[in-house]
């Protein structure tokens, strides 16, 4: 769910913040860094050859071969210049590539032949995409602009909220009975104060505890 004070929910994915993280020791290597299990790599497996262009051999650890297949994937998702790595960068930037496209939007039914129509449950007016869905949905833009204007701003509530519109979206085509737009907003409200509280987040000046009180008592309308 990503960071929370950037608009997450304070969860991260395991197998790729792993790999992300993996990713920077294949970017000591690319970049030749002072350390010397970095002379050591080049010494005994590189011996001269690229990088970039290395295959691990039969013979070679089942580690070695891991940190190798590693390399493949987080060059595809390179942030940064030569003279810096960013753990969280290519996090999110695995995370974003595997997301998209793999919820069961409708146009991804029809596409599989799952389903003939690729109508919008929500809305009922346009074809069924991820972004139709999360983002141009009347549907969802007035959940947005309710949150927005609830909260003042939209991030630490959006994770929340695109949580929430999908479900609706399930609820809505198994039960045939689309939730009012009030309803979801007021379900994100709820998590956002629990999410606060949980975190025992602290603020540092009355204005700020004076901020998160005002939450507490207004609604979504």
């Amino acid at each position: 769910m990503g960071n929370f004070k950037r608009g997450g929910l304070g969860f991260v994915r395991l197998h790729e913040w792993n790999v992300a993280a993996l990713g920077k020791y294949v970017w000591w290597v690319q970049n030749k860094a002072d350390h010397l299990w970095v002379r050591w790599v080049h010494a005994v497996y590189l011996k001269g050859t690229s990088w970039a262009d290395y295959t691990p051999g039969v013979g070679t650890s089942w580690g070695w071969r891991k940190l190798c297949w590693v390399k493949n994937v987080v060059q595809a998702n390179w942030m940064g210049s030569s003279n810096r790595y960013s753990t969280s960068e290519v996090y999110g930037k695995l995370v974003d590539r595997g997301s998209k496209g793999r919820l069961l939007s409708q146009d991804r039914l029809v596409r599989m032949g799952i389903s003939d129509s690729n109508r919008c449950f929500l809305c009922g007016e346009v074809g069924e995409s991820h972004d139709h869905l999360f983002f141009d949905c009347g549907f969802s833009q007035r959940c947005i602009q309710s949150i927005a204007l609830w909260l003042g701003v939209i991030g630490l509530a959006m994770s929340s909220l695109l949580y929430r519109i999908w479900w609706a979206r399930n609820t809505t085509r198994i039960e045939s009975n689309v939730a009012l737009p009030r309803r979801l907003c007021n379900d994100v409200r709820g998590d956002v104060i629990t999410r606060v509280r949980v975190c025992n987040l602290r603020f540092d000046c009355s204005r700020g505890r004076q901020w998160f009180d005002d939450l507490c008592t207004r609604v979504c309308h």
